[in-house]
């Protein structure tokens, strides 16, 4: 990550700019340890020079726990006033050091309302690389993995997530059988439009209803 950090503090950045002013913003750094960037009494932002300081936190070298930081994320939301969130993930898709496994976070991101948008950020010499990963994290909760190859591409990357995430519909149903917890209920989105061709809408795989926690 060292040579990589300035670009990618830039490009963050660049979707804060990109975004609703009014959106909460927040930053989970990582390396085999999990933290967030902004002081604990400032759980969200949308000040550029308290982002900046806070993805100045960034690790350099370590080992990598992308499942535990991707868990932090998405626990650490739901404080958010908005109803709609999203999770970012720079990443080159390795985890050598997660208490979680893949199967794990799975489940975590199918029972949260949360959509993931990943970013690679990694080379043909990179021996960690899993793009693989990064596509099923996007897919399975309606957003979208971009493989850059060049960190050049990163910054125009941010912008088009930004935009993509201010123009997004939000679509409610009521199945039409009880979903018992834990069950992983799969949902399906067609769109037609004469005279569009082809259509195709990008949404989440499914949800599952989340287990009760204790009395």
């Amino acid at each position: 990550m060292g040579p990589k950090r300035a670009d990618t503090t830039a490009a963050a950045l660049e979707f804060v700019r990109a975004s609703n002013p009014d959106d909460d913003v927040f930053v989970v750094n990582f390396n085999e340890r999990v933290a967030l960037g902004l002081p604990a009494e400032i759980p969200f932002t949308a000040n550029p020079d308290l982002l900046r300081s806070a993805l100045g936190r960034m690790p350099i070298g370590g080992r990598t726990a992308l499942y535990d930081a991707i868990a932090a994320g998405l626990g650490h939301i739901h404080q958010s006033r908005h109803k709609r969130k999203f999770l970012i993930v720079f990443s080159d898709g390795g985890d050598n050091e997660s208490r979680r496994n893949l199967q794990q976070i799975t489940r975590e991101i199918q029972e949260s309302e949360v959509t993931i948008y990943t970013i690679g950020l990694f080379d043909s010499r990179d021996p960690d690389r899993n793009p693989g990963v990064l596509k099923k994290l996007a897919h399975l909760s309606g957003g979208q993995a971009y493989l850059p190859g060049e960190m050049k591409y990163v910054p125009g990357v941010c912008r088009s997530i930004a935009a993509d995430i201010r123009s997004r519909y939000v679509v409610g149903y009521t199945p039409g059988r009880p979903v018992e917890e834990g069950e992983f209920h799969g949902v399906e989105v067609r769109v037609h439009a004469p005279g569009r061709g082809r259509l195709e809408a990008r949404t989440r795989a499914g949800y599952r209803v989340p287990r009760r926690r204790g009395p």
